[in-house]
């Protein structure tokens, strides 16, 4: 028995968000607002990552969601601008994609300036620096495929980064703080030895049993 599939090809949308994306991000990531499914030229968005060689947060870069899940959690959104501009700043955010015009209108508001249209998608630049430390000193901070390395100058550092079980690191404790984004705990390391380089990664399946 045969079945129908349905093969489309990409439109110049997704090279050229890519492109914005890598342009104007820096350091920092680029951030979905919204929902996005299918928006992106009738794909999904995690081949952006790739392409652009840049961090992104999205409610779900695959097709793994089958209602409507906004990114940005509740308590958040209830205050308004403030709480928008607060978790942004939470998750390292440089650049700000929207596809809704109800996101549009509310990213504009920011003051945010827009830096391009690509298909569907607006694409507005946070003028602010790059800053994946919330609480604490570090520096020499380089995010690779499956790592991120540092550098603590204090012995104890909130990061803007997805705290899950099976991260191990050296040099500081590891562990997750649950109080800041609903549903997304954030990396805790302490008891670090100040200026002895920390590797943060995933523990190998055998380490997970």
């Amino acid at each position: 028995k045969r079945s129908a599939e349905d093969f489309v090809y990409s439109d110049n949308s997704v090279l050229e968000l890519s492109n914005a994306i890598k342009e104007h991000t820096g350091d920092g990531r680029a951030v979905f607002v919204g929902f996005v499914l299918h928006e992106l030229s009738r794909g999904h968005l995690a081949p952006l990552s790739v392409m652009s060689g840049k961090p992104l947060v999205a409610s779900s870069p695959f097709h793994n969601l089958w209602w409507y899940t906004e990114l940005v959690p509740a308590p958040f959104l209830r205050d308004g601008p403030e709480g928008i501009e607060r978790y942004l700043t939470l998750v390292n955010a440089t650049v700000v994609i929207a596809h809704e015009d109800k996101w549009k209108e509310a990213i504009s508001k920011l003051g945010y300036p827009k830096v391009g249209n690509h298909g569907k998608f607006s694409v507005y630049k946070r003028e602010v620096d790059s800053n994946y430390i919330i609480e604490g000193q570090a520096d020499s901070i380089i995010q690779y495929a499956s790592s991120v390395t540092l550098t603590p100058r204090s012995e104890k550092l909130l990061l803007s980064f997805a705290y899950h079980y099976f991260l191990e690191t050296d040099n500081c404790k590891i562990s997750g703080r649950e109080d800041l984004i609903p549903g997304m705990p954030l990396i805790e390391l302490s008891d670090c030895t100040i200026g002895a380089p920390v590797t943060i990664k995933a523990k190998s399946g055998l380490k997970r049993l």
